[in-house]
């Protein structure tokens, strides 16, 4: 019973050196003395360990021996190098600001075009059997695609800005153009600072949602419907592959 409590006193010893919870003094100790107590303490509890086996992998006791007596910079009471008190600053004697001399201003150089502008929207939709260009616009108060399809703005002062585009089939076979799985999406950017994104009306011909077929040398007028205010006069739409990030602007006036 009074090696446990022994042992227990060096640990606890030891534990309160190493981790500075005790009391002042607290004292510094570089990497390699810690390494040295902590190697020492383990040298401690082997030898008052009454049930230490072969299996243990610790050092033995010569081997601490070496260690710790290469560390013989560790004392048993390392006093506290006090800080040093660093000399006061003179302060510095202000000196007068250097004359400002108006340095005129440097020519704007042009703005570079972006290296990620489509040629064409055909570009975007990357389909070689297939054309695809922006042809018109109309600006009304209601979109009438037949007696059963008519599209009117909820708000007050609102119009429908219906722009046209005609998909083209260039090859020598009928083919289907489907536009309903792109990356392709459609910004309309207003004079008033508006950003507006593309009605979803259900129309068999909205190019954002295109699965027909096409004959040979033939062509498909497609639609894209926005809402906007009454007071806005020209428009750009963008076109964007959200997926490579190529674009395509159109003008709108």
């Amino acid at each position: 019973m009074k090696g446990k409590k022994s042992l227990i006193a060096i640990v606890l010893a030891f534990a309160m050196l190493l981790c500075g919870c005790a009391s002042e003094p607290q004292y510094n100790l570089t990497d390699k003395e810690s390494d040295a107590i902590a190697q020492y303490c383990a040298y401690l509890l082997l030898k008052y360990d009454k049930n230490k086996t072969a299996e243990r992998k610790l050092l033995d006791k010569k081997e601490l021996e070496k260690i710790y007596e290469a560390e013989n910079e560790i004392t048993e009471a390392v006093t506290p190098t006090p800080p040093t008190t660093e000399p006061d600053t003179p302060t510095p004697t202000p000196t007068e600001a250097p004359e400002v001399t108006d340095t005129p201003a440097p020519t704007p150089e042009t703005t570079p075009e972006p290296q990620n502008l489509a040629e064409s929207l055909t570009e975007l939709y990357g389909k070689d059997d297939f054309t695809v260009e922006y042809g018109y616009y109309k600006l009304s108060d209601q979109y009438v695609e037949n007696e059963f399809s008519v599209i009117t703005p909820k708000q007050e002062g609102e119009r429908v800005l219906a722009l046209y585009f005609l998909i083209k089939n260039v090859s020598k076979n009928s083919k289907k153009f489907v536009s309903k799985d792109s990356n392709v999406s459609y910004f309309l950017y207003c004079d008033n600072g508006d950003v507006l994104g593309p009605q979803i009306c259900a129309l068999p011909n909205d190019i954002q949602f295109l699965n027909d077929e096409i004959a040979a040398g033939g062509s498909y007028d497609a639609v894209l419907l926005f809402f906007v205010n009454n007071d806005e006069k020209t428009y750009k739409l963008k076109a964007k592959d959200t997926e490579t990030g190529y674009e395509y602007e159109i003008k709108i006036n």
